[in-house]
């Protein structure tokens, strides 16, 4: 279905699509103010073309940070079924298959934070050990979903997805589930190939945590 168009030169391919740019410097800071190895990680963040706030939060970030990357649309290039811009599967899709270089793939949210320290080498080492390429990392959060379809299945809402695995089924989330179910369906079809690693004990995200909701500074 799709195909990527980049070639693999990083670790991590982090790709958030953004409407919050009262939040997004704190959550990219916490991404690479707690990674190990900073220049083997990327973000990639859509953002629609009339959000000029988020944009100059954004322009003035990557100013410091080389390895952050905004990609501008016309937010009707997402409206899928009534869903509004940030319907998670379309955008991370996009960003992932026509921008990302990473190994492992991160669907991520623009108001959620990194909150373990050195997470990327420590991600980084245990799933390069299981010596698989179609491989998801279940990592920690605050969400507790349940697992998809009320199965067994462990569930995440921001999974560390393979490259090779994304490739292979050729989706990071599948274009039949919209926003509320695509990260808990992608997660029990990893598990039902037995492709998933623990990660709870190397990455911890958490969805709106108080430090952000209380970071809400005057309109640009």
């Amino acid at each position: 279905m799709y195909k990527f168009l980049q070639e693999v030169s990083i670790n991590f391919s982090i790709v958030p699509p953004s409407i919050r740019w009262e939040w997004i410097a704190t959550v990219l800071d916490s991404i690479f103010d707690n990674a190990y190895n900073k220049e083997l990680i990327e973000a990639h963040i859509l953002v629609n073309l009339k959000d000029f706030s988020t944009q100059k939060v954004l322009n003035n970030y990557s100013k410091k940070n080389f390895n952050v990357f905004m990609h501008l649309e016309d937010e009707k290039n997402f409206m899928i079924e009534g869903a509004n811009f940030v319907c998670i599967t379309p955008c991370i899709n996009y960003l992932s298959f026509q921008f990302s270089r990473g190994k492992y793939i991160i669907p991520m949210n623009d108001d959620a934070l990194f909150v373990s320290k050195d997470w990327d080498i420590k991600a980084y080492k245990k799933l390069e050990e299981t010596n698989s390429d179609n491989i998801l990392g279940i990592t920690k959060d605050n969400i507790n979903a349940a697992g998809f379809n009320s199965s067994q299945a462990p569930a995440c809402s921001f999974p560390i997805i393979s490259r090779k695995g994304a490739e292979y089924f050729g989706f990071v989330y599948s274009p039949l589930f919209r926003h509320s179910t695509a990260d808990t369906h992608i997660c029990w079809l990893y598990w039902s190939l037995a492709k998933v690693v623990d990660l709870k004990n190397e990455v911890e995200i958490l969805h709106r945590p108080k430090e952000l909701c209380n970071l809400i500074p005057p309109e640009l």
